[in-house]
């Protein structure tokens, strides 16, 4: 199968779940944007915050699911931002969203590897956050398209799941650190929906193909294209909502990560 194969298989398994997290968000009353709502993790913000990142830039979000990240960045000061998603659903939701935020926002539905050259040397900084990049089959093309879209000496700031966590059960068990799938996998990962983590439906729905890339994968895709690799922080954070039973493990594991990387 070609990756454009396995691209156009995840839009539908996205949309198919984006429908059940609207659904699960309105019946927990968490759907609409407060004022003081902010979806940035801590460690995101900080960093952010004390290297001037965002203000008066002009920033992308790359695989930006519903926005609320993405709306957040732009509150934190943006002079422009874009949402760039390749679900349907999820940028329906995400141009909702800012409407009632009162934001202005740009959201656009494009698989990431079909960004059209329009927005070439655009941006000053790209953010890519939790759950991205294990959709992606080609890295190394998704970061030559990252570069093209980012001005001379623009920055890309990934907050990433650390590939280790793949390795483990998602599960509390008698031992939780057992490990259970091998670091290294040849190919994508097929499963059929279950992509509900925010009602948590159990439903067997659209194919679905992952592609679980190692951290040496992340930083040679991104040196290839010539960034440089500017800072590299691991935490023992979850941020996949799938190993919060691992924090705090007097044995403690990278199970998320910070990079920053320059053109």
């Amino acid at each position: 199968m070609e990756w454009k194969e396995f691209t156009e298989k995840n839009r539908r398994a996205w949309n198919e779940a984006n429908e059940k997290h609207v659904k699960a968000r309105l019946e927990q009353d968490c759907f609409e944007i407060r004022d003081e709502d902010q979806f940035l993790e801590p460690v995101i913000l900080n960093y952010i915050e004390d290297n001037n990142l965002i203000k008066d830039k002009t920033i992308a979000q790359l695989c930006c699911n519903s926005g609320r990240e993405t709306i957040s960045l732009k509150r934190l000061g943006a002079a422009k931002i874009v949402g760039f998603d390749i679900s349907d659903e999820a940028i329906k939701e995400a141009r909702l969203l800012n409407r009632q935020a009162g934001e202005d926002c740009d959201f656009i539905q494009t698989d990431v590897y079909d960004i059209g050259k329009e927005f070439n040397n655009v941006f000053d900084l790209i953010f890519i956050s939790a759950g991205s990049l294990i959709w992606l089959p080609d890295l190394k093309q998704f970061f030559a398209i990252t570069s093209r879209l980012l001005k001379n000496g623009g920055g890309v700031l990934i907050h990433e799941i650390h590939p280790l966590v793949w390795t483990l059960e998602d599960a509390p068990s008698t031992n939780p650190l057992q490990i259970s799938n091998s670091y290294f996998k040849e190919g994508p990962v097929l499963e059929h929906g279950g992509l509900d983590y925010i009602g948590d439906e159990d439903y067997e729905g659209e194919e679905n193909y992952t592609f679980d890339h190692t951290f040496s994968d992340i930083l040679n895709a991104l040196i290839k294209n010539g960034f440089k690799i500017l800072e590299v922080n691991e935490y023992p954070q979850d941020i996949s909502g799938c190993f919060h039973h691992l924090e705090g493990q007097e044995i403690m594991l990278p199970l998320s990560y910070m990079l920053f990387a320059s053109t």
